[in-house]
Order: structure tokens, then C-alpha cells, then sequence
């Protein structure tokens, strides 16, 4: 048996297939592209992969990764090679791993993700000022639903921010690059992020004006998932 983990892109029409969704695709990929999968036992059995992090409806990625276990061995670039001749348009397998059996999970290494965001609309003020003074706040209060109760609890996201800052501005559009924390840790979604800003800005926020593509997931050092898998 051998363990790999691919990076791939999601754009374009695919970005509005669910996080299952994602998952029987690449389970059919595997099947056609004749990928031998190792099963999980037991009376459910299932195929031994697993997504770095899961990625939000509606966002695309050039850095998503899947970590997977197969029957016999292959090249990186037959995994490669043989993933892209059967994949919709929009996935788009570029790189690929050979794990060894001591590696970490990829999930278990994720603790931040970066995200270019792109909003549409013009700013009452200068957006650069607008991140310094929001950024200098001592908290950064939200109200985060929770999960297994419906109820309303308040967070500070101030420490789940390692970067925020415009890379590009236009009229009519600006473009902003933040790190974030990701993963089973502590997570914070680039929208809670940004609808906080906006209202700091007494902004109304409005989703559809709004798109959130992730760059990068990184460990805990910041240290990209790519570069820390040898070849």
C-alpha cells in the first residue's frame, strides 16, 4: 500500500459543488482513471481519502489538497497524468506526493489558510486606513453561531488574524490577501472576517459582492503544505 496527497484547483462552475459532492467526484475519478483505492473494513466500507480542509460553497482554490492510500504503487506523475484526463473542467490536478507511513495527515498539519478576497463597490473611506485602525483594535468581537445549539456566542477573531491587507485597488473594486487560522483547532471563515470589517466600517455587506478564492493552507509555523512533503 502506498499514501499520496495531490494539490488541485477548483474554479470556475465547480466552485458550487458541496464539499460531498467534491468527494464522490474524486471517488469516480479515481475509478475511471483504474487508481486502486484501499477500503476502510467493516459493513460500510469506504475509500481511504480525505480533504486537508474543507473548502466553503461558492469559494475557489488554486491550493486544495487530498490525501489518499492506494492498492499498488504509482509514480507522482502517473497520479497526476492519469487524475487530469478524467476530471471536469475546473479541477485540475498540479502537483503530487508520495507520503511515507510516518508522515502527519494533512488535516492534522493544517492551522492557517490564506485567501485572496475581491469585493466589488466603492469605500465611504480610504480602505487602507480603514484595515490599520480596524486591525489596531484591542478585540475584534463577532457573534459566531454555534454548532450543535442554536444559539449566538461572541468570539474575539483578533488572534485567529495573522494577516490583512489590501494588494490591489481600483475604483470600484478592492483586493484583499489575508492568513487566517484553518483547520480542527480553530477556524475562522474569510466571511466572518469580512462582514466584521464592514460593519467597522458602517458598511452594510452584501455576499454577492463578495469572492473568496483560498491560495494556500500552511501548519502551524506557516510553512506551506507543499513544501513540507519531500519528493
Amino acid at each position: 500500500m502506498s499514501k499520496y496527497l495531490i494539490k488541485f484547483t477548483k474554479c470556475s462552475i465547480i466552485r458550487y459543488i458541496s464539499h460531498l459532492d467534491l468527494m464522490r467526484l474524486f471517488h469516480r475519478a479515481f475509478k475511471r482513471s483504474r487508481i486502486s483505492l484501499t477500503y476502510s473494513q467493516g459493513f460500510n466500507p469506504h475509500p481511504k481519502m480525505s480533504f486537508a480542509q474543507p473548502l466553503s460553497l461558492g469559494y475557489t482554490s488554486v491550493g486544495e489538497y487530498l490525501e489518499f492510500e492506494t492498492l499498488k504503487e504509482y509514480s507522482n506523475n502517473e497520479v497526476m497524468e492519469r487524475l487530469n484526463l478524467v476530471m471536469p473542467a475546473g479541477i485540475k490536478v498540479t502537483d503530487c506526493w508520495k507520503l511515507k507511513n510516518n508522515n502527519k495527515t494533512a488535516a492534522a498539519l493544517v492551522c492557517w489558510g490564506s485567501y485572496e478576497i475581491t469585493c466589488q463597490g466603492d469605500f465611504d473611506q480610504p480602505p487602507g486606513q480603514a484595515v490599520q485602525s480596524f486591525l489596531q483594535q484591542n478585540q475584534i468581537l463577532i457573534q459566531k453561531p454555534q454548532k450543535k445549539r442554536k444559539e449566538m456566542t461572541e468570539i474575539d477573531i483578533k488572534p485567529l488574524i495573522s494577516q490583512f491587507k489590501i494588494i490591489e485597488e481600483k475604483q470600484g473594486q478592492v483586493k484583499f490577501l489575508v492568513v487566517l487560522r484553518a483547520g480542527s483547532q480553530a477556524n475562522l471563515n474569510p466571511e466572518l472576517l469580512m462582514a466584521a470589517f464592514y460593519a467597522y466600517m458602517q458598511k452594510i455587506y452584501v455576499k454577492e459582492d463578495v469572492s473568496i478564492k483560498r491560495l494556500e493552507l500552511f501548519d502551524q509555523t506557516q510553512k506551506a503544505l507543499y513544501e513540507i512533503h519531500e519528493r
